[in-house]
């Protein structure tokens, strides 16, 4: 679960950058229902669901055998967008990860 899908050319997937340019870019880091990234130089594993009325998201930094998880009970609106709940709960998880990780 922890190691990210790679196409048959041993490449990672790509996907098109949020500033909307065709030229910019991301590889995708993803395995097994885990997106992976890397934030203040920690590595960690993340996973987000979106349910009518329910939204949640566990992030893990794996190497300091920390997790933190985020569960509300509210319409959160479609798969993927970006709202007031979604921004709400990163900032949930980022102090949650601030205080285990300190």
């Amino acid at each position: 679960m922890l190691t990210p899908g790679r196409l048959n050319d041993g490449t990672l997937p790509t996907r098109q950058l949020r500033n909307g340019s065709n030229a910019s870019r991301e590889p995708i880091e993803y395995g097994l229902g885990l997106v992976f990234g890397a934030e203040n130089g920690r590595r960690y594993a993340t996973h987000e669901g979106v349910i009518n009325g329910f939204q949640g998201e566990l992030k893990s930094w794996v190497t300091e055998r920390v997790s933190v998880a985020c569960l509300v009970n509210i319409d959160a609106g479609p798969v993927g967008s970006v709202d007031e709940n979604t921004r709400a709960m990163a900032a949930m998880i980022a102090e949650g990860a601030r205080i285990a990780l300190a």
